[in-house]
């Protein structure tokens, strides 16, 4: 009898926090990805209808250099060191390397960054805010240019180098 009655206590508070409107939790996707000397692209995982591309140039990269790539969806803004970037986090990247690589040309952490085609981004703009979260510091930020479902950035300045074992996170805003 006392186990009927959990078990439906159980089934109870389960139906219960499916009906109600929970927040959404941080939901990631990691990969490892092969990094080359010549130039290339290395794509994050996609979540949610979010995604990105890391277009790179020729490097130092040795033969089995890696680089673990993240897509976090549904970012706080515990994430970021200091106060968080102005409008609305809709997606976050991670990106390490496994050793320090000097790149000869900058392309941006993130060159294009797809949105889920539900997103509206009429009257908004789109911002990729750069982060290196092992020292705990901002880099700069990067307008976007939308495109349908696509928001590209522009070339930086480079040889740029990023350090390995360092996690560097792009964060995409709305406003």
């Amino acid at each position: 009898m006392i186990r009927s009655l959990l078990v439906l206590a159980f089934v109870a508070l389960i139906e219960g926090c499916a009906a109600s409107a929970l927040p959404l939790l941080p939901s990631q996707l990691s990969e490892s990805v092969a990094l080359s000397s010549t130039a290339g692209s290395v794509l994050f995982p996609t979540i949610g209808g979010y995604g990105g591309t890391f277009r790179y140039s020729a490097s130092n990269a040795p033969a089995g250099t890696t680089a673990t790539v993240t897509t976090i969806a549904n970012p706080t803004a515990g994430l970021v060191p200091g106060p968080p970037p102005p409008g609305t986090m809709l997606v976050a990247f991670e990106f390490t390397l496994d050793r320090s690589v000097k790149f000869a040309d900058w392309f941006f952490l993130l060159t294009t960054i797809t949105i889920p085609s539900s997103l509206a981004t009429n009257g908004h703009t789109f911002d990729e805010y750069g982060y290196d979260l092992t020292q705990g510091v901002g880099g700069g930020y990067n307008i976007g240019t939308v495109q349908g479902t696509m928001i590209s950035f522009g070339q930086g300045l480079g040889p740029v180098t990023l350090l390995g074992n360092h996690t560097y996170l792009v964060v995409l805003t709305m406003r």
